[in-house]
């Protein structure tokens, strides 16, 4: 019978290799970005739309036109993964049309 201490290698090969084939991988937890309330206003047939950005939060917006679109939300052009600046931020929706458009913004 070998000496426990000769399997130690064994084991710890065997340990690794599972690791590896679970595909075990290190992931840094970020803090919940803080609430921000979207805002827009219409000017004519354009939108305006602005937040309270933070530092380090990644924004993006997107819009549905409701049943026109089948209610996808799309990423409006121009308002993908915005760097926050810990400052208001606004983009403008020049095609907001006359119809009523929704308006959603996602942080990363």
């Amino acid at each position: 019978m070998r000496p426990y201490r000769d399997l130690l290698p064994i084991w710890l090969a065997m340990t690794a290799g599972l690791l590896l084939a679970a595909g075990c991988m290190t992931r840094e937890i970020l803090p919940p970005a803080r609430e921000t309330t979207l805002i827009v206003t219409r000017a004519g047939t354009t939108a305006h739309l602005q937040w309270e950005s933070a530092r380090g939060v990644f924004y993006s917006v997107y819009y549905s036109d409701g049943r026109r679109n089948g209610g996808r939300w799309m990423p409006l052009a121009g308002a993908v993964r915005l760097p926050g600046t810990g400052q208001l931020m606004q983009v403008s929706d020049p095609q907001a049309g006359q119809s009523q458009r929704m308006y959603r913004l996602q942080t990363e």
